[in-house]
């Protein structure tokens, strides 16, 4: 097995042990589940798939094990379009973090070493090919929304669907006599940053750490399909620019509502307006150094693409608001992007009092609200949502 084959072996099996470890912390029906898939890895040759297959020990109805075939495949938040590439590089962009880490400790050394005039002498090159870098990064943030997601998401796992009649085949060829029917299971490794998101459970709220993701509606959609086709669907959720995982949650195919409602895991609507249109395509030209006096920084320079108004993102975001309001009074879960967590705890429980359902949104409520409360009022939950302290929207 050549190196970058067996480099990906052992990250498959690093990501399933990791994933299967945070699922099992979650205690209760998650532990459960979990124990029914641990058991010894097959070792086999590497071209077959799937990508993992454990036997399991006496862990049956009948106590004569069974075999359980692990899918591996990645789903990535951003997505980098590169011409003359019928797919999108779903990794370009985390890989470009790297490169503005060592960019920046080159810069730092640079820096310490030489004088601010040398610096400038020095830094063109440097500049242009981290302009490429960062425009990559920002392009792929312009381009990131629920909608891209889930296509990527929706797209990852049909691929995969169209060959489970393979991956059963090879466990049936591994099949020991007497086991019972072998379990096959998606390992999908999700890269996002939801962190600028936040849940909201009833009238309970919490913010979102990087690698998190929601099980959005859309995703639970996705993973219906598998019924009848996959037993389970394992999701490990990693940062966007690391390889930790920081949670996972195993679902059951055969009816993955009910799954998650065992798990205790929300499936949550997103509100915000960039829940399915780019907000920005502007393109980085280059970067330029800014002396302050006291130390040297650099900017990109971007050239205005096409881009939303800021007043059409605001009425969509005012929009999600109302709908948020409904969404809390009914229970359902959601998640809220910035301005329409913004509108919630300034005037959410203003909202609350004169919500009625079908009622569309009055932008003069806004102002009305604004009154109501008081200047004093209002700038202490401004302050508060600012500072975005522990008793934000009480």
């Amino acid at each position: 097995m050549d190196r970058g084959r067996e480099s990906k072996k052992i990250n498959e099996q690093r990501v399933f042990e990791l994933a299967l470890g945070r699922t099992r912390e979650h205690g209760g029906y998650s532990r459960r589940v979990v124990d029914r898939l641990a058991g010894e890895v097959i070792l086999r040759d590497d071209d077959e798939s799937p990508d993992i297959v454990l036997r399991t020990s006496g862990k049956t109805r009948t106590g004569v094990g069974r075999l359980v075939g692990v899918e591996h495949f990645r789903v990535d938040q951003l997505l980098e379009e590169r011409k003359n590439q019928k797919k999108r590089n779903t990794r370009a962009t985390a890989e470009s973090f790297s490169a503005v880490a060592r960019w920046g400790s080159e810069m730092e050394r640079m820096q310490n070493r030489y004088s601010k005039d040398q610096v400038d002498e020095l830094s063109p090159a440097l500049l242009d090919d981290f302009g490429r870098v960062v425009n990559g990064i920002h392009q792929a943030y312009g381009n990131a929304n629920l909608g891209s997601f889930v296509k990527a998401f929706s797209d990852s796992f049909d691929n995969h669907l169209n060959n489970v009649d393979r991956y059963r085949a090879h466990l049936e060829d591994l099949r020991n006599a007497g086991e019972e029917d072998p379990l096959l299971v998606f390992l999908v490794e999700t890269h996002c940053n939801y962190s600028d998101l936040t849940l909201w459970e009833g009238y309970k709220n919490k913010g979102l750490v990087d690698g998190y993701l929601p099980i959005f509606t859309e995703l639970v959609r996705v993973i219906e399909r598998c019924r009848g086709m996959v037993d389970y669907v394992l999701v490990a959720m990693c940062p966007v620019a690391a390889n930790d995982v920081v949670d996972a949650v195993l679902i059951d195919c055969m009816n993955p509502r009910l799954s998650l409602a065992k798990a205790k895991v929300p499936i949550c609507e997103y509100l915000g307006s960039n829940h399915g249109i780019p907000i920005h395509k502007g393109i980085v030209s280059h970067m330029v150094p800014r002396d302050d006096g006291e130390e040297i920084t650099f900017w990109p320079v971007v050239d205005q693409g096409e881009a939303l108004s800021p007043e059409f993102v605001f009425w969509q975001d005012v929009s999600e608001f109302w709908r948020a309001i409904g969404l809390r009074r009914a229970g359902q879960p959601f998640t809220a992007n910035h301005w329409v967590q913004m509108f919630l705890c300034l005037v959410g429980d203003y909202a609350d009092r004169d919500y009625s359902a079908g009622a569309e949104f009055d932008d003069r409520w806004l102002y009305l609200w604004k009154k109501e409360m008081g200047e004093e009022e209002w700038q202490r939950r401004s302050a508060l949502y600012e500072r975005k302290a522990d008793l934000l929207c009480d």
